[in-house]
């Protein structure tokens, strides 16, 4: 392969230095685009690090996966395995771009900032030593010309006796041969800086003349038109008419030149360049720029030469061939060119008598001291050459071990960057493969179920509850004021309804009852699935709309009191379903219990029956505190429980609901009861509602933020109450307590003592009836009884138990003296005068025989 010093090499030597910088420059280049390729990498790498370490830290710190140990779901360890994975790859991606920086990018950094000011400094040293070469050359062949005009003007000469004597017989306006010699040297120098200086197209200021005859007329005008003054003192060496720049500038103006803006920067352009082409001279030596206004001027020889003609600016022969007369006439016509030629010969005369008599030296030593100047500028030029031939082959030699090394550089660090790579992507993938054996470790059913399990746990809100509310409670038939959703103990009762009806079940609502008869007439149905199916809360919703239009479209007799208005209402209910599926009429069964303005066993019996189970008490305190009831509710539980008895086959009582003699025989073992309270407890299906969930539920007031049942206690609970053995006793617990309210009763009847009803509030279509039932009741009454009991008493402004509120009271430091904000009532009829308010609220009649 050809050597790089043998490569580059050109005729005007230049050329090839000038491509040996511009390949150099490419390779220079190169290495900075690589270096920047190397870089990026390592800021990737740096920035992916920055950022996995921060979402570490940022994941560390939240509290969103935290937690105590074993409070936590299993997932959270998932978390944490992802965590530290980010963290150790941030670590890798860290360490990877450490090592991008040690040993690749360092390496080219250090290499390219050794070498790359060295080659810069070097190619600007050796086109500076063209530049003095250049220089050098063109000063060899000045003296080279200087040395043969000098022996011409050797030849030339005469002595220098005769020369003296010509000068004396002449006028002031004669010349030597040397001043001869000079005129014509400064117009041949005038002449050769011109032809150096005025290169076209010539840019003057913002305007650009393409040729020097349109410059020469435009500068032409510009001498002519310009006024000028002349000096006062005249001064050797200056010319003795001067213009201001003021005249030059509106002399411009006027000449409209083409491409210049008649403004002031403008101008001062036009006549900087003026100044800078030395067409210009200031009469201030100091004076270097050109202002539009307060500095004075003087053309120079120089701009009188070019805005001359060719045939006026020819070569002019020596003085002494010349007459005063023939010089007038070939100088310019113009008065101000001739006393500007006058002024400048007659000084230079002066000048030139002096210098030959003083400085002149002989043409012999003229000559001698040409070639001695031009033998000591060749060799120095020829020194240049070789310092430029030498300088270039050392910086080719130079660049060509550059350019080796800058390939290999490439390929070596290109080899080490994806050797580095390699092996951290192949950390990275042992990292993946141990954090996916941990994340497969946790991904099992059972820790989903474990996790579903917690959450619930921790943030679940409760079970579900009826809507609370008055909107909740409203009555269905705004008319009877009925409500199917009332309080177990406003429900009309079996007792109410049939006369010899059996003491345990005279206080069960009749609408549990019959709707429980309704169910099980259904034998064919696979009841016990329907019982243990979640509540649908779609179907639920439209069969409480169907039942609802049953109650609006109920026609009540005018002649039927209130509370056989309800109970023509309750049939039409239960007639309504016995065209039902059994499964609708359970449903409506599920979301009545549900829906019940308290519960069959109230909230405040629920306390003590999970307390009973968090205690572990036997099953007779369960009786005890069950047997608190009221006789409504606790026969309500007892009817329930036997219809699920029935349906689950398990013990009943084969006389319930006829007589009050109850056989007592238990064949059921305590594991199947504890499977069928498990199976009616169960919360496994989407929508399910523990059974005793719809027989006991806590008080509202104490659960508004929601309450999770105690499944165990309900699963212990409702096995207990499920055995015979349980039942048996509480039905003699509800038989003793009729029986000792009907006694209670009787012997309120026997002394007299009366009993005041609730007042119904009466309708247009109710109050005739109300006034022939208590007509009816006067007449069957006894007379003791007629005499001793007053007359009904109405209350002023009756309402119903559920608007019932109590009047707020006023509590200040100073106390009333008086109720003054007490209501106040008219006059009442009937002896309302002297009755309590308050016996609005007593019991309702009862009819004891």
């Amino acid at each position: 392969m050809q050597p790089f010093a043998n490569s580059y090499w050109t005729p005007d030597f230049i050329t090839g230095l000038y491509n040996l910088q511009f390949y150099t420059n490419t390779s220079l280049k190169q290495l900075h685009d690589f270096r920047k390729l190397i870089f990026n990498y390592l800021k990737y790498f740096h920035s992916n690090s920055e950022y996995l370490n921060s979402s570490s830290n940022e994941l560390a710190l939240s509290n969103t996966f935290s937690g105590k140990v074993g409070e936590v779901p299993k997932y959270y360890s998932c978390i944490e395995l992802f965590k530290n994975e980010m963290l150790g790859e941030s670590t890798t991606l860290l360490q990877l771009a450490s090592n991008i920086d040690k040993f690749v990018l360092d390496d080219l950094t250090k290499y390219l900032k050794h070498h790359e000011p060295s080659i810069r400094k070097e190619f600007k040293r050796l086109e500076e030593l063209y530049e003095e070469y250049v220089t050098m050359s063109e000063k060899v062949e000045k003296n080279r010309s200087k040395y043969f005009d000098e022996l011409r003007l050797k030849e030339t000469s005469q002595p220098r006796g005769n020369v003296l004597t010509q000068q004396q017989e002449e006028d002031d306006f004669d010349y030597s041969d040397e001043e001869s010699y000079f005129e014509e040297d400064s117009q041949s120098s005038i002449r050769r800086d011109f032809d150096v200086d005025l290169k076209f197209p010539l840019h003057v200021g913002t305007v650009t003349f393409e040729t020097i005859e349109e410059f020469r007329t435009i500068l032409a005008q510009l001498i002519a038109e310009t006024p000028t003054v002349k000096r006062k003192i005249p001064i050797p060496g200056y010319k003795n008419e001067l213009f201001a720049s003021e005249s030059l500038c509106e002399v411009i103006m006027g000449l409209r030149i083409k491409g210049l803006k008649p403004t002031r920067s403008n101008f001062e352009k036009f006549g900087q360049s003026l100044v800078s082409l030395k067409l210009l001279n200031p009469t201030n030596i100091f004076q270097k720029r050109f202002k539009s206004e307060g500095v004075w001027f003087e053309w120079s020889d120089m701009a009188i030469h070019v805005s001359q003609s060719p045939e006026d600016t020819a070569p002019s022969t020596p003085a002494k061939q010349l007459t005063s007369t023939e010089r007038r006439v070939s100088s310019p016509s113009s008065k101000f060119m001739t006393d500007m030629a006058d002024t400048t010969t007659r000084f230079n005369s002066m000048f030139n008598n002096v210098r030959s008599s003083i400085m002149k030296k002989s043409h012999d030593e003229i000559i001698q001291d040409i070639i001695d100047q031009y033998n000591e500028q060749n060799l120095e030029l020829q020194e240049l050459a070789y310092l430029l031939q030498k300088g270039f082959s050392d910086l080719a030699q130079y660049l060509e071990k550059f350019e080796t090394t800058k390939v290999q550089i490439v390929y070596t660090s290109s080899a080490k960057l994806s050797q580095i790579i390699q092996k951290f992507h192949l950390q990275q993938f042992n990292q993946i493969q141990a954090f996916g054996r941990g994340i497969a470790e946790l991904n099992k059913p059972q820790n989903y179920e474990h996790d579903l399990a917690l959450h619930l746990k921790k943030s679940s809100s409760g079970i579900m509850f009826p809507l609370t509310g008055d909107a909740a409670f409203s009555p269905q038939n705004l008319v009877y004021q009925f409500d199917l959703f009332e309080d177990i103990s406003a429900q009309i009762s079996k007792g109410q309804m049939i006369d010899d009806c059996p003491i345990s079940i005279f206080s069960a609502p009749v609408l549990v009852s019959q709707l429980q008869e309704v169910i099980e007439s259904h034998e064919d149905d696979d009841l016990k699935s329907i019982w243990l199916q979640p509540l649908d809360l779609q179907s639920a919703w439209k069969i409480k709309q169907d039942v609802t239009r049953v109650v609006l479209e109920c026609s009540v007799p005018v002649e039927e009191a209130g509370k056989e208005q309800k109970a023509h209402i309750i049939k039409e209910v239960v007639k309504h379903f016995k065209e039902k599926k059994s499964e609708d009429t359970i449903i409506f069964l599920k979301s009545w219990l549900l829906e019940l303005k308290e519960s069959v066993i109230p909230s405040t019996a629920f306390d003590s029956v999970i307390n009973m189970y968090a205690a572990e008490q036997t099953e007779t305190t369960l009786v005890k505190v069950l047997s608190s009831l009221p006789r409504c509710n606790l026969a309500c539980l007892l009817s329930i429980t036997e219809h699920l008895c029935k349906v689950f086959h398990l013990d009943v009582f084969k006389n319930y609901g006829v007589s009050d003699e109850l056989s007592e025989i238990s064949t059921n073992e305590a594991s199947e009861l504890q499977r069928v309270s498990k199976n009616l407890n169960s919360m496994d299906a989407l929508g399910a509602v523990p059974f005793v969930h719809l027989i006991m539920r806590p008080s509202l007031l104490k659960h508004k933020a929601g309450f999770k049942p105690p499944i165990d206690h309900y699963v212990q609970f409702l096995a207990a109450l499920l055995k015979i053995e349980t039942r048996a006793a509480l039905f003699e617990k509800l038989i003793e307590h009729e029986t000792k309210y009907k006694q209670k009763k009787q012997s309120e009847l026997k002394a007299g003592l009366p009993i005041k009803k609730i007042p119904v509030i009466e309708t247009p279509n109710t109050r005739q009836e109300n006034e022939s039932v208590e007509n009816g009741e006067e007449d069957s009454t006894p007379t003791k009884q007629k005499d001793a009991a007053p007359k009904e008493l109405k209350a002023p402004h009756p309402v119903s138990a559920d608007q019932f509120t109590l009047r707020p009271f006023k509590t200040g430091s100073t106390p009333l003296p008086s109720p003054r904000g007490s209501p106040k009532h008219g006059p009442r009829d009937g002896g309302d005068a002297g009755r309590s308010r308050s016996s609005s609220v007593l019991g309702g009649f009862l009819d004891v025989e």
